[in-house]
């Protein structure tokens, strides 16, 4: 209702207004109206990180952990996705997630945009010892001393 009504006041007035007050002062409105190329302003998004890269001789990865929140958007995202990754040369993706079966499909189901098209690495909990030992190191790196039940109880609570 409030769309059907903006649109026809849109209709009914100029896209621009010019206003002059001698030569001290001059104001000029535009009200174009601005659209939004969803899927353009993804590829460039995407290929932001490929043009710093090219700009500065370097290669990049990028990681996207919990990558299955991105998959609301649907086979649309994952073809400019595909489309857009496919065609860079100085950056490469690392996509993680927490939905072992939804990142399986990703790869593995036909009619995946991304079938086949990336490395399956299953990666297991890590071990309570190493956890704890990389968390107290973490702290100490910032000079900040904890105790080994502090850094265990961090693991419980992080997992």
């Amino acid at each position: 209702m409030l769309s059907e009504g903006i649109s026809k006041l849109e209709d009914k007035i100029s896209n621009s207004v010019d206003l002059t007050i001698s030569e001290f002062a001059k104001l000029y409105v535009d009200f174009r109206k601005t659209t939004t190329d969803h899927d353009e302003a993804l590829e460039n998004a995407l290929n932001f990180s490929e043009v710093i890269a090219k700009e500065k001789n370097i290669s990049l990865v990028i990681m996207i952990d919990e990558f299955q929140h991105l998959l609301k958007w649907k086979d649309d995202f994952l073809k400019i996705f595909r489309k857009t990754i496919q065609a860079q040369q100085n950056v490469s993706y690392i996509l993680s997630g927490s939905a072992p079966t939804v990142m399986h499909e990703l790869i593995y189901k036909a009619d995946s945009p991304l079938y086949r098209q990336l490395i399956h690495i299953q990666l297991n909990k890590l071990p309570k010892k190493d956890v704890v030992v990389f968390i107290k190191e973490r702290f100490a790196s910032v000079k900040i001393r904890i105790s080994h039940a502090t850094s265990e109880y961090i693991f419980e609570l992080s997992q």
